[in-house]
């Protein structure tokens, strides 16, 4: 039903959903994040996995006790805090500011 959702009716593409591609080698380095209780989690553990396997620079983060969009919901908890925190050390190690 998410997939559904998040794709409007149209079928899954690699350039919409990566993680349908057979080669991942191309795709650029990764940070994944997920929930110990998100719908998701298996799913995004896979994915790294396969990340890892095709040699792709791979982080993945999961948080214990998190469902899907916790930190969204909970952006004002100190989980919430600490995932989004997370996501900006990432992305600014990402663009080589290194997360400072």
């Amino acid at each position: 039903m998410a997939w559904s959702m998040y794709l409007g009716g149209q079928e899954p593409s690699d350039a919409a959903v990566p993680a349908t591609a057979d080669d991942l080698s191309r795709l650029p380095p990764a940070f994944l994040s997920v929930g110990e209780a998100d719908l998701f989690l298996d799913e995004v553990r896979s994915y790294a996995a396969r990340l890892v396997a095709a040699h792709v620079p791979c982080t993945l983060k999961t948080y214990k006790g998190v469902f899907h969009t916790a930190d969204i919901i909970g952006y004002d908890t100190r989980i919430g805090r600490r995932m989004s925190g997370d996501y900006l050390k990432a992305l600014m190690a990402a663009l080589g500011s290194g997360g400072q």
